[in-house]
C-alpha cells in the first residue's frame, strides 16, 4: 500500500511540475578517499584511509527533475543509487548545484526511504530516520560541463537533533557523466 501511494505522489508530482523543467540522468563512479566522523562538538576526527591503498570505486546513477533557479544556479529531485557489485542501494534524493564558469558546487541530501536490490534479497523501507547529506565540488568539461571530475564528502545522519550523535562521514574523489546537465 505504501509503495503504491509513494508511486502515485511521484507521478503527481512529476505531472504538476513547470514545463521549463527537465530530466537529468547522471553516471559515475566515486572512489572513497578515507573517512571519520563528526563528533557532538562539530569537530571533524580522520580515521583515514578505509581500504588502504586499494582503489575501490562505487558506481552511481541518478535520475532527476531539474528546474534552473537564477541563471548559474538548479534544483532537482529524483532517485540515487549506488552500487557495491552484487547489492544497489536507491533513495529519493533533492539537490541545488551552482555553476561559476567551469567550477560546479553541489549539495544534496536524500534517505528517509530505501530500497536495496541484488543477491541479498529485495528491500523496501520508509519511515527510516536516516539522510544521506552530500557537498561536492566539480571541475565540468565538454558542453555544459556534462564530463566532471571532482571530489566531496558524503556521511550518514539521523533526522532528529540529537546533540550527543557522531556524523560518519567519507570523503572521495569522483568522476560523472550528466546527459542534459
Amino acid at each position: 500500500m505504501t509503495k503504491k501511494v509513494i508511486l502515485a505522489l511521484l507521478v503527481l508530482a512529476l505531472a504538476v511540475a513547470p514545463v521549463f523543467a527537465q530530466f537529468r540522468l547522471e553516471v559515475g563512479a566515486e572512489v572513497p578517499l578515507g573517512g571519520g566522523y563528526i563528533d557532538s562538538s562539530g569537530n571533524f576526527h580522520n580515521e583515514g584511509s578505509l581500504f588502504g591503498s586499494n582503489i575501490f570505486p562505487i558506481p552511481e546513477v541518478g535520475l532527476s527533475y531539474r528546474i534552473p533557479v537564477l541563471g548559474f544556479m538548479r534544483v532537482g529531485a529524483g532517485l540515487r543509487a549506488f552500487s557495491i557489485i552484487v547489492q544497489t542501494i536507491a533513495f529519493p534524493n533533492v539537490y541545488a548545484e551552482a555553476k561559476f564558469g567551469p567550477f560546479i558546487v553541489e549539495a544534496q541530501v536524500g534517505g528517509l526511504a530505501f530500497a536495496s536490490f541484488g543477491s541479498g534479497g529485495t528491500y523496501f523501507e520508509t519511515g527510516l530516520n536516516v539522510l544521506v547529506p552530500d557537498i561536492s565540488a566539480w571541475i565540468g568539461f565538454g558542453k555544459d560541463g556534462a564530463v566532471r571530475i571532482g571530489g566531496g564528502v558524503i556521511g550518514l545522519s539521523g533526522t532528529k537533533l540529537d546533540p550527543t550523535m557522531t556524523i560518519p562521514v567519507i570523503y572521495y574523489a569522483g568522476a560523472k557523466l550528466i546527459l542534459n546537465p
